[in-house]
């Protein structure tokens, strides 16, 4: 099943479970939280309402937002006269970054993400991704990467759907479960529904594909993948759609070092693009 967010205000928020057939949404469902690795919070229990066959909707008062700054959590479950029904606890979360023009906002306030492509997102690289405030562009390409770390711990992910081999349906489904996930990104020319998502929607383009960049109308924003010295052209920004600068190479040993590489980025491409985000490199493992 995949997790919908509408209406999403400071005093509320609606959360929907839609259901593909598999998963039973009979019963009843609560929603308690929320709780955070980095604060004590006040939690409370909402009641899920069935709207269908297939949705159960919640509405949420006073939300807490996820972000990697204060990671909040909502444990969902499904109970029967207040016993856990299948015994199994399902953490989700709120995510409210969206695009505005060509910036990023994360509620009310602009956001630069800076980071760095991860080739590993156990715990440690997670926590050292939320220590350096860095943001994580994570390849999907022959499985669902295991993003609940990044989540607990807070670290924004973005996921590089561009070579993925598997079922992009049962992928979307997955990811609207990490409130880490702040976009789904694709190749030029395939259009994802975003009215499905609880994050964005992207391409990846690289300089052969950047004249064709006004095709990708289903995109919500642009990850442009430079090579060394290389620089976007200024009819990306036009589109008026956020804009990231991926620099790949070379590999760095840390977070705080690809921090540093993404700050010589921008000064490189600076005054003439004020982007939307910055990352440069890998952290990890070769793949």
């Amino acid at each position: 099943m995949t997790v919908q967010l509408a209406a999403a205000t400071e005093s509320s928020v609606r959360l929907s479970l839609v259901g593909d057939g598999v998963v039973d949404l009979c019963g009843e469902w609560e929603l308690y939280g929320p709780r955070c690795e980095y604060g004590r919070t006040l939690a409370s229990t909402f009641r899920g309402k069935s709207v269908g066959e297939q949705r159960v909707e919640f509405l949420v008062t006073e939300p807490c937002y996820w972000s990697a700054a204060m990671p909040f959590l909502y444990e969902l479950r499904r109970v029967d006269a207040g016993v856990t029904n299948d015994g199994v606890v399902h953490m989700l979360g709120l995510q409210r970054l969206s695009a505005h023009g060509v910036n990023l906002r994360l509620g009310g306030e602009r956001v630069v993400l800076r980071g760095a492509v991860a080739t590993s997102l156990n715990e440690a690289a997670a926590r050292e991704a939320h220590e350096t405030e860095s943001a994580i562009i994570a390849v999907a390409a022959k499985e669902i990467p295991d993003l609940s770390a990044a989540s607990r711990w807070g670290a924004t992910v973005l996921v590089d759907a561009s070579t993925f081999a598997g079922d992009v349906r049962q992928l979307r489904q997955r990811l609207s479960w990490e409130p880490a996930v702040a976009a789904l990104l694709h190749l030029a020319g395939v259009h994802d529904r975003t009215n499905e998502n609880v994050f964005l929607t992207g391409v990846v383009l690289s300089s052969q594909q950047w004249h064709d960049a006004a095709n990708s109308a289903g995109a919500q924003l642009i990850v442009a993948d430079l090579a060394a010295g290389e620089r976007p052209p200024a009819s990306l920004v036009a589109l008026g759609k956020p804009v990231l600068a991926l620099r790949r190479s070379p590999e760095f040993a840390s977070f705080a070092e690809s921090r540093a590489a993404c700050d010589r980025l921008q000064a490189e491409l600076a005054p003439e693009f004020n982007l939307a985000g910055y990352f440069a490199g890998r952290v990890g493992a070769s793949e």
